[in-house]
């Protein structure tokens, strides 16, 4: 099949995907990396994440197994255009939430924990729509609000009376920065 159609840009250059449905999508990368990356004489597909909602470039390489037969192995584009030094605790995180933007500006080698802290949003079943506010029900029959965040396996919690909801997502916002900093994410 061989490597994908692409187009210069000046810096950046569009790689040009496709779904098996023949959904048409690009993944952009830097075009220093461009040599490199077609070198690597792979074809780039798009792999859709259903827990994120997102899109990747992935390509599938064979490999030989140890019992002699050919066995196929996932190529994340993120992660080649990084070549972090192999760990199975490293990440490749996408600074801007575009998963198909594959500069080197908008990538970093991180950890789970940190990966995992960037997210875009909230949870799907999350009734607020509000990262980490959460609409309450006590067995009392009273409502309130709860802010919580998980960091590094500790909870933090802090609550609102039902008329406080912009002070809740003020407060989730505010201290998911101060817990992860530069990986604080979005609401």
């Amino acid at each position: 099949m061989g490597f994908n159609d692409y187009e210069i840009r000046g810096n950046v250059t569009a790689i040009f995907l496709e779904t098996r449905d023949g959904e048409k999508f690009e993944t952009i990368i830097d075009t220093e990396d461009l040599d490199r990356i077609e070198a690597m004489d792979l074809h780039w597909h798009v792999r859709y994440n259903p827990n994120t909602g997102t899109y990747y470039a992935k390509a599938t390489r064979r490999v030989d197994g140890l019992d002699g037969k050919l066995k196929k192995s996932s190529v994340y584009l993120n992660i080649e255009i990084m070549n972090p030094e192999y760990n199975e605790y490293v990440y490749v995180d996408h600074r801007n939430h575009d998963t198909l933007d594959n500069r080197k500006i908008n990538l970093r080698v991180t950890d789970n924990p940190n990966n995992s802290a960037h997210r875009k949003s909230a949870n799907f079943n999350n009734k607020t729509g509000v990262r980490n506010v959460h609409l309450i029900t006590k067995q009392s029959g009273k409502q309130e609000y709860w802010v919580q965040i998980m960091r590094k396996g500790e909870r933090y919690k802090w609550e609102f009376p039902l008329d406080q909801f912009d002070e809740a997502c003020r407060c989730a916002e505010e201290n998911r920065l101060l817990l992860f900093g530069e990986f604080a994410g979005e609401s």
